[in-house]
């Protein structure tokens, strides 16, 4: 026989329950397991994911397209670029979402 205790669902806290109906789900507590679940799921499955390697920004860049524009963007966060060791880093992918921002095509 199952436990009583797991067929009540008790109610959650009001900050916890508004966010919940903003984001569009039911403010239940099993919707709120299911959805940590899931983010378990996601991040075990981005971690199993290969990760792009970080270059310097400027070998990133095709030509024409100048360092300074690069880093300029990268410092007003308009380019996803990280600076750990005093160099902008960033990948392929990052660049390449930026370039159209800024008109350019290949």
């Amino acid at each position: 026989m199952s436990n009583p205790a797991h067929k009540i669902d008790p109610p959650l806290p009001v900050e916890i329950a508004d966010a919940m109906e903003a984001a569009g789900l039911s403010p239940r507590l099993a919707t709120l397991m299911a959805t940590i679940d899931e983010f378990r799921r996601m991040k075990a499955d981005a971690a199993k994911a290969p990760s792009e390697d970080k270059r310097p920004l400027e070998k990133l860049l095709p030509d024409g397209v100048k360092y300074e524009r690069a880093r300029r963007a990268a410092k007003r966060g308009e380019l996803q670029a990280e600076k750990p060791y005093g160099r902008w880093q960033s990948t392929e992918s990052w660049v390449a979402a930026w370039l159209p921002t800024i008109g350019w095509r290949r």
